[in-house]
C-alpha cells in the first residue's frame, strides 16, 4: 500500500481485512474512516480503539445506492464513521449526522465529557 498524504476518507471492502486499512490509518493520523459497528473484534481492541480520536455512531442502518439510483440493502450491522486528528472530529461534530460522537476519552474510559 502507497504512503497517505493529506486528509483521507477510507471506506474498505467489508468482510475480514479491515485491519489492512485501520492500520495505515492510525499510523497516517488526519482521515475518516467508515465502516462496521464491532467492537468485539480484535482489529477494534487492537488498531481501532487505541487510535481512534472520536467515534460517530451512525442512527440506523446504512443503505447504499447502485450506479442506477436503485437503493441496495442496508447493511448486515450498525456502522461508524472513525475520526483520526482534531480537524476531522471537529468535522463529524458538525457535519450534522445523526448519531452519537463520543470523543476518544469516551470511547476508552467511559466517561461523560462535559463539553465537546
Amino acid at each position: 500500500m502507497e504512503r497517505w498524504t493529506g486528509r483521507v476518507f477510507c471506506n474498505p471492502p467489508y468482510g475480514p481485512n479491515v485491519g489492512h486499512w485501520a492500520q495505515p490509518m492510525a499510523e497516517h493520523g488526519n482521515g475518516i474512516m467508515l465502516i462496521f459497528l464491532r467492537t468485539d473484534t480484535a482489529t477494534w481492541q487492537r488498531d481501532i480503539l487505541p487510535f481512534a480520536d472520536a467515534a460517530l455512531l451512525l442512527e440506523g442502518r446504512l443503505h447504499f445506492y447502485r450506479p442506477s439510483g436503485e437503493r441496495g440493502k442496508s447493511g448486515t450491522a450498525p456502522s461508524v464513521l472513525l475520526a483520526y486528528g482534531q480537524s476531522n472530529v471537529a468535522g463529524l461534530c458538525n457535519a450534522g449526522i445523526a448519531g452519537a460522537l463520543y470523543p476518544k476519552a469516551e470511547m476508552l474510559a467511559g466517561i461523560k465529557a462535559s463539553q465537546f
